[in-house]
């Protein structure tokens, strides 16, 4: 077991504003490396990440400054196992960066908005062109963050950080992805599974239930000192397998499955599966609400996601979604109408999809953002603008 995970001094899930204190760090950092040939292996060679909190664009994008000022900055920086991902490619890396505090963003608005979830705004499409970082942090964390299509989960492990007694879900398929960093935070946990795959909604389900009877890991730590016998349950990996095929669920893979368009997002909206009683995981029966997240889902995963919010939504108080590329086949029609009147087949489908997700029964309240601090494309210098291809499509239901 790597040292920083034993280590007496650091046994504090990795702490953001919304925590009670912050994390312990030795001075210089020694022991976050283990001992000294550690360090000095992992000092070697300047990663990304260092060149970025050297650079501009932590002066002058919001969403990397407030990165650059994490009180749990050093803690990753320092941590082996999260080396892999700050050393991705710069380019890439303030992109992820910057996407995972854009989503950020919207659950702090979104649990400030309504912090009991007794009441909404009406239906309603907006813009929100650079907001300004939310100055009131909201009082009451989620009950449970779901990132579907996680990858390696930038914006999972950002969202842990700032919400340590919050389970943070990752849902991916790539079985070859490496995701070690995930041991370091008691309260990451990663599902391997295909969201497009029969049965997926009961074995999400199965996992929502799971999670949500864990002890939280402030009250988990308290009881591994009474009771060695409970050490460890609610820590490190949760692998949950099943059978996987070529369908990923990372950026452009647009595998097909008969059924899945847009149009049957919410064909079983009115399933008496998916209208049961309040049960245990029920908003009525915990504090915060359940947030399902899913950035830059491609061709037919974005309205998947709905669907299975639809399906779930007994489980699932809000969904955030921010799609990607459309689907040659399912949007080829309304790319070509897009294109014939001169509207950007993006927006079109945007609209689209909040307009689905709207349909979706109990969901009273539907927005749009655009975030100019996104970047509009990796292969671009600029980070964000007028033109930026992100939005944001948050969904709430009573």
């Amino acid at each position: 077991v790597p040292f920083f995970l034993t280590s007496p001094r650091n046994t504090q899930v990795m702490s953001g504003p919304h925590s009670q204190s912050k994390p312990t760090i030795d001075s210089g950092g020694k022991n976050c490396y283990g001992d000294d040939n550690n360090r000095e292996l992992y000092q070697r060679k300047k990663r990304s990440v260092e060149y970025l909190l050297e650079g501009t664009s932590v002066r002058t994008n919001r969403h990397l400054a407030r990165f650059a000022s994490a009180p749990y900055l050093q803690r990753l920086l320092n941590d082996p196992a999260m080396s892999n991902m700050l050393s991705r490619s710069g380019r890439k890396l303030r992109k992820e960066i910057i996407e995972a505090y854009g989503l950020l963003d919207r659950v702090e608005a979104l649990l400030l908005h309504s912090d009991s979830f007794a009441s909404q705004p009406p239906v309603a499409a907006a813009s929100d062109p650079s907001s300004q970082p939310l100055m009131n942090l909201p009082q009451t964390p989620p009950a449970l963050i779901i990132d579907l299509c996680s990858g390696k989960g930038y914006s999972s492990v950002i969202i842990a950080c700032e919400f340590p007694s919050t389970p943070v879900l990752m849902v991916d398929n790539n079985h070859k992805m490496k995701v070690d960093h995930i041991e370091s935070l008691s309260n990451l946990h990663f599902m391997l599974a295909d969201i497009l795959k029969d049965g997926f909604e009961e074995r999400l389900c199965d996992e929502i239930d799971r999670l949500m009877l864990l002890p939280q890991p402030s009250q988990q730590r308290a009881q591994n000192r009474s009771d060695k016998k409970l050490e460890g349950k609610s820590e490190g990996l949760s692998f949950v397998n099943g059978n996987f095929d070529q369908q990923l669920c990372t950026p452009c893979n647009d595998g097909l499955k008969s059924g899945d368009g847009v149009s049957d997002a919410v064909n079983n909206s009115n399933d008496p599966a998916t209208t049961s009683p309040p049960t245990t995981g029920d908003k009525f029966f915990r504090l915060g609400p359940v947030v399902m997240v899913g950035m830059h889902l491609c061709g037919q995963l974005s309205p998947h996601a709905i669907h299975i919010y639809s399906k779930l939504r007994h489980k699932i108080d809000s969904l955030i979604l921010a799609p990607c590329c459309l689907h040659k086949i399912y949007d080829a029609n309304l790319k070509l109408e897009a294109k014939l009147a001169g509207r950007d087949p993006f927006d079109d489908k945007v609209k689209q999809l909040a307009q689905t997700l709207g349909k979706v029964s109990g969901v009273i309240d539907v927005n749009i953002h655009y975030d100019e601090s996104f970047r509009s494309n990796t292969f671009r210098s600029d980070e964000g603008g007028s033109g930026c291809k992100n939005a944001l499509i948050v969904g709430t239901r009573y």
